[in-house]
């Protein structure tokens, strides 16, 4: 089966304890359905930097990493499939809607997608509409379903 989650993880609460819960609750629930032998995709906004490594310190108190340690076996962030050039020529997708947009304004990369092993990724971008619509730019992905799932 190809199961599907589609996310808006917490990230204004204040609650460390309700965005620790969100991304274990998820995860599980995902480790389970990959252990089912499953195609599994997650996508969304996360409302943590999905670039930032774990041990990243200068962080907003609402983009906090995302902890790749936490992601178990059989799953990846498609952000990782990519190199650092890609990485970097990427648009950013998110941005504080709590100014009005400036060019030098700090941006994030808070959404994107989790697939399994099973899923190839084609192709990953971010779509610039400059957050003419949204505080948040979107993220497209083409993936292929493995056949030796």
């Amino acid at each position: 089966e190809l199961v599907i989650y589609a996310v808006h993880m917490s990230a204004y609460g204040n609650s460390d304890e309700v965005r620790e819960g969100q991304k274990i609750m998820l995860l599980q629930d995902m480790k389970e359905e990959v252990d089912k032998g499953n195609y599994v995709i997650c996508g969304g906004d996360f409302n943590h930097d999905l670039v930032a490594d774990d041990s990243s310190t200068d962080v907003e108190s609402w983009a906090y990493p995302f902890p790749r340690s936490y992601i178990p076996e059989g799953l990846h962030i498609c952000l990782d499939y990519l190199t650092n050039e890609e990485k970097a020529a990427l648009a950013p997708t998110c941005r504080s809607a709590e100014t009005e947009m400036k060019p030098d304004m700090v941006t994030y990369v808070l959404d994107g997608f989790i697939i399994s092993d099973n899923v190839e990724q084609v192709s990953y971008e971010t779509d610039d509409s400059g957050f003419e619509y949204s505080d948040h730019n979107p993220v497209k992905l083409v993936f292929k379903l493995s056949e030796d799932s």
